[in-house]
């Protein structure tokens, strides 16, 4: 897991996970935004309904770019941060806002018995 930053060109700040996955250098990835605007990365995503898959490739210095049409659908903007999380041969790729409603959705209330 980590966070990262994403640039103006889309291009993610941080490679450790990509290491992790060993995605290196030329690495071709399947792209898809969910609608709840989780992005789910990885080599050959599942094709369970006809959905739209977007390429990215992995750049020589080990970054991946987000291209335009997942930042938009995504409601990603330069300077956002990002959380990823590696799981098996997924990356699954989630915008801060999402991550924090997804989080607070599970924490206890205030007052709360924990």
């Amino acid at each position: 897991m980590a966070v990262t930053r994403v640039d103006a060109h889309g291009r993610l700040a941080s490679r450790r996970q990509f290491s992790e996955l060993q995605w290196e250098h030329g690495h071709v990835v399947e792209l898809h935004v969910a609608d709840s605007g989780v992005i789910m990365a990885g080599k050959t995503l599942p094709r369970a309904e006809p959905i739209e898959h977007v390429k990215a490739t992995v750049g020589s210095s080990g970054h991946l770019v987000l291209p335009a049409t997942i930042r938009r659908q995504a409601r990603i903007d330069a300077g956002d941060q990002l959380l990823l999380v590696a799981d098996g041969p997924t990356l699954w790729i989630y915008p801060a806002q999402l991550a924090t409603a997804l989080l607070r959705s599970h924490a206890p209330s205030a007052g709360a018995d924990t």
